[in-house]
């Protein structure tokens, strides 16, 4: 318990820098949070501007394209790819869907459901009304089919698509579109994924500082000589590091919680974002731990814990948009846990179905892990290493 003691009296000296680190970002995430939280229980629906291309020119494509159309905004551009991606980056699009020749006459055929291709946005919220509009109708065209054996007859075509109107024209309140729960449950995902950069520049200030100064050697030489073995020491910063780590994740973990209301428990998803951010915790401690043995100087702590947090913090999606993020920097960060808690966050709060979710949920959990394990082996090794080349 010698190092364990000494480590926790170290952070008091940094307990300024992390009340401000914490107290700033609460307050950051409460004024972005409260000021776009809407005062009533409404919700103001949103119309995105779409472009159809129909290359099929039959009576199902048609009515689909009319469908859209009239639901949401058109937009008239030229169908070229690098045009119809521009025009969604400078806001000028949110979506277009390129409707295939023998669309109609391939439904349902060979497994071949919906043979559509999509430009999607940046935004998923936008992405999510979209395909909930295409999916919804084709599903309820689908039921019709299955219903007359396989395929609509000609003659009845116009009829069940008036049918199909008819089903589709049927009005949802607002304030019933959106529950309270499923508005926290975005609240708390975006909570969590900017948690991920506060957490990898305190974890820095904070546990990188303190194990720097107690494996300087002259401390750690004295403390050998005083007969306290190694492993001791080693499993005394282990300890100290995850539970510090912890706390400052229970803290943050509670603020959020009285901001968003405590409410928000009772949302099943929520409970898997915290915990995948825990077990990211858990792995970011490990990784945090192996960078400070490498480079072990209190000035190389603060610098690594500016450069990783905000390199993460653009490299894994929790700044930008991850579609404009260049795709090899994606792999790149892909080796560290923080981008698969961020595939978890932006996962969980869109989810429709949590039960079809989870098996990727559960991969990107059993990933973090691995990965913490294997920080944790790296950095036993090379303490290992160095005791022995020290001896």
């Amino acid at each position: 318990m010698k190092v364990f003691n000494l480590f926790l009296k170290l952070l008091l000296d940094y307990r300024v820098s992390i009340l401000s680190y914490v107290l700033i970002f609460v307050a950051i995430f409460a004024l972005l949070t409260f000021g776009t939280t809407a005062e009533s229980g409404e919700v103001s629906l949103y119309e995105p501007k779409i472009a159809v291309f129909n290359h099929d020119d039959s009576l199902l494509s048609r009515h689909l394209t009319d469908y859209l159309s009239k639901r949401n905004i058109y937009v008239d551009i030229e169908e070229d790819a690098t045009a119809i991606e521009d025009a969604i980056f400078e806001d000028r699009l949110d979506y277009a869907i390129v409707i295939p020749k023998g669309f109609e006459d391939s439904f349902g055929k060979s497994g071949n459901y919906a043979n559509l291709r999509t430009f999607a946005n940046y935004d998923d919220g936008v992405n999510q009304v979209m395909d909930t509009q295409i999916e919804f109708y084709l599903s309820v065209w689908d039921s019709f089919r299955i219903a007359y054996g396989g395929t609509v007859p000609t003659a009845e075509a116009e009829s069940t698509l008036a049918q199909v109107d008819e089903i589709m024209d049927r009005e949802v309140e607002g304030s019933e579109l959106v529950s309270e729960n499923g508005n926290q449950a975005v609240i708390v995902a975006n909570f969590f994924r900017l948690l991920n950069y506060i957490l990898i520049a305190l974890g820095f200030q904070t546990i990188g500082r303190g194990v720097a100064v107690i494996e300087q050697p002259n401390l750690k030489r004295r403390d050998l000589v005083s007969g306290y073995p190694e492993r001791k020491r080693t499993w005394g910063l282990f300890t100290a590091v995850y539970i510090v780590m912890a706390s400052l994740w229970v803290i943050l973990a509670l603020a959020l919680f009285l901001i968003a209301g405590f409410s928000a428990l009772r949302d099943q998803s929520v409970i898997w974002m915290i915990i995948s951010s825990l077990t990211h915790v858990l792995a970011l401690s490990a990784f945090i731990m192996l960078l400070i043995q490498i480079f072990s100087t209190q000035s190389s702590s603060t610098f690594l814990g500016t450069l990783v947090s905000l390199a993460t913090a653009f490299g894994t999606g929790i700044f930008v948009p991850r579609e404009i993020v260049w795709q090899p920097l994606q792999t790149v960060f892909s080796f560290m846990p923080t981008y698969w808690d961020v595939s978890n966050q932006f996962i969980l709060e869109g989810t429709v179905s949590l039960s079809a979710d989870l098996g990727e949920i559960w991969r990107n959990i059993g990933i973090m892990l691995l990965m913490g394990m294997l920080f944790f082996s790296l950095t036993l090794i090379l303490r290992r290493v160095r005791e022995k080349e020290a001896s």
